[in-house]
């Protein structure tokens, strides 16, 4: 190759070498440059990064704790709360919805078709509800209503709930809501209320039935005394005046017991034989109990007691309603008594005094109680019959009158075999004491003076005033309080007892006592009512120390009062009258 070639070769391979070196130096700059802007890039985005980190952290933490704080505030919600699907499964359920957490967490993606077989819900509140769920994911439209839940013979629950849509962005409901709360104490109070309310207005009506009807007995039995001793012995009539004196009497305890079931009579302790307070309420005791319950009573020995005649009575006639309803097909009512010795130790376990006592059996072949109902046989307004069909306040009203005559009663059951309920009275060892339930009474001896007798019954009047003058009183009539009071303006001095019915129009007894005993301080008082339904009254009367004499009353009952009154003058009548008693 010749010397001018080779060189310009070599010239050409050096310019080529330049060339790539200056693109290599350009390429490297260029790469230097890109790496630079890469790398700046790259930090910018970590930090970006970093930050949208820190900002979702943030996000999520604040999420958790929103979450956390929703949860906890609706999981101590006292109301039953749960989230579901339009289609009625499960979201969420706070603790007062479903209590147990294991069920809580199982029922999640569950319907109340699958909860209703795990926990056994009634089928047909189980449809109810699926219904509704139904009915809201398609309407759009919230829905309240009351729901009861039968658990069980003795378990009946009763809620009331409200179920609303949630919707979504596009007006489609997303989620459905439920509220709840247990109503179940509030409606035993509300029913409570209306018992009482009943039983408030039973015992106003029982006290004007009482006054009203304790006046036409004193009537009927005045008139049927007064026939009667103008008959013969021999007469053929009198047998039947017997028996009508004896129906007043009857239809005298009827009052009683009347007032007794709606709770308006007070108690009144007197000392008296059981097995003839049994035998005076044996006939209503079998006509409460029907003929399809076989009754048998069996008294023995005399078993006297100190207790109220109308409370005893409304023992005995509660205690039979109780077991008329635990036999609705029939069966066997047994009423036991007998007399009883209780060891210290024994009677130290019921709260009693040692001693002996009367011991009555009331049992039944019904259907007998569960071992919770009879553990809360005699709290108020406990009942294991269904709305409207008992108050719960008669074994309550048993054991309050027992307990109230220093008694004790407990009650022996088993389902299926019947219930036995024992009380236990304290006797009366003191025979002086003691009064027999229907004790004769011997005709009044004659006295003399002068009786105002008060009634705005005329028949009440005439019966009082009849039985007085026979006995030889004289006796001034007054058809009401203020006629009363221009009476004895007009024979101011000259009158020496006031006879008084209390319950009268225009002014009761016991202020028209008040008025004359101010301007006469000696005058005597004896009052007479058929009932008095003025509780404030009724104290005023007890405290003041007049004597009261209840409607009906015997002729002769009326003449020993008075004339027991007029036994305690000091002088002869017309003198200075009877001594006057405290009036306050």
């Amino acid at each position: 190759m010749e010397p001018a070639d080779a060189a310009a070769r070599i010239a050409r391979l050096e310019g080529r070498v330049a060339r790539e070196k200056r693109a290599r130096l350009e390429a490297e700059g260029l790469l230097e440059k890109r790496s630079r802007e890469l790398f700046e890039l790259n930090t910018a985005l970590l930090q970006l990064t970093q930050e949208l980190e820190e900002r979702v952290l943030a996000r999520t933490s604040e999420l958790v704790h929103l979450k956390e704080f929703y949860e906890r505030v609706l999981d101590r919600l006292p109301t039953q709360l749960a989230v579901l699907t339009p289609h009625g499964a499960y979201e969420y359920a706070n603790p007062a919805e479903v209590p147990d957490d294991a069920l809580r967490r199982w029922l999640i993606g569950r319907t109340d078709v699958e909860y209703g077989a795990r926990v056994g819900l009634p089928d047909d509140a189980v449809a109810a509800r699926t219904a509704r769920i139904a009915a809201v994911s398609r309407d759009g439209q919230s829905v309240s209503f009351e729901e009861t839940i039968v658990a069980g013979p003795d378990d009946t629950r009763y809620f009331r709930r409200v179920l609303a849509p949630v919707f979504g962005e596009a007006g489609e409901v997303r989620h459905l809501v439920t509220a709840g709360i247990d109503v179940t104490e509030a409606r035993l109070v509300e029913e409570q209320l209306r018992r009482s309310q009943k039983m408030e207005a039973v015992g106003l009506l029982a006290g004007g039935i009482a006054h009203d009807f304790n006046n036409l007995l004193t009537i009927v039995s005045g008139v049927a005394e007064t026939l009667r001793e103008e008959l013969t012995p021999d007469s053929s009539a009198a047998p039947l005046l017997d028996e009508l004196l004896g129906a007043t009497q009857r239809g005298a305890g009827l009052t009683r017991q009347l007032l007794s079931f709606s709770g308006r009579a007070s108690l009144e302790p007197q000392v008296f034989d059981t097995n003839a307070g049994i035998r005076a309420t044996e006939s209503l005791l079998r006509r409460l109990l029907t003929e399809r319950i076989h009754c048998v009573i069996t008294l023995h020995d005399a078993l006297p007691i100190r207790m109220d005649h109308g409370g005893l009575d409304q023992v005995l006639l509660n205690l039979a309603a109780n077991a008329r309803d635990a036999m609705p097909s029939g069966g066997r009512f047994t009423l036991l008594t007998r007399a009883v010795t209780l060891s210290t130790e024994a009677a130290s376990a019921k709260g009693l005094v040692p001693g002996p006592h009367a011991l009555i059996d009331v049992s039944d072949t019904g259907i007998g109680m569960t071992p919770d109902a009879l553990q809360r046989a005699f709290e108020p307004f406990y009942t294991t019959k269904s709305v409207g069909q008992g108050s719960g306040l008669g074994l309550a009203t048993v054991y309050g009158i027992v307990q109230r005559s220093r008694g004790h009663v407990e009650v022996m059951s088993t389902v299926g075999v019947g219930t036995t309920f024992r009380i236990m009275l304290p006797l009366v060892t003191d025979r002086a004491t003691t009064v027999p339930s229907e004790a004769p009474v011997a005709a009044a001896p004659n006295g003399r003076g002068c009786i105002l007798v008060v009634d705005d019954e005329s028949g009440v009047r005439m019966v009082a005033t009849r039985c007085l003058r026979r006995l030889g009183y004289e006796v001034i009539e007054a058809g009401g309080g203020q006629e009363a009071l221009r009476i004895a303006e007009g024979r101011r001095g000259a009158i020496d007892l006031l006879i008084s019915d209390v319950r009268m129009p225009d002014m009761n007894g016991f202020e028209l006592a008040s008025t004359l005993s101010a301007a006469d301080p000696a005058l005597g008082v004896l009052l007479m009512s058929g009932y008095v339904d003025d509780v404030a009254l009724s104290d005023r009367i007890a405290n003041s120390g007049i004597p009261l004499l209840e409607k009906p009353f015997r002729s002769a009952m009326l003449g020993h009062m008075v004339t027991d009154l007029f036994s305690a003058r000091q002088v002869q009548p017309g003198q200075g009258h009877i001594i006057s008693r405290a009036m306050t």
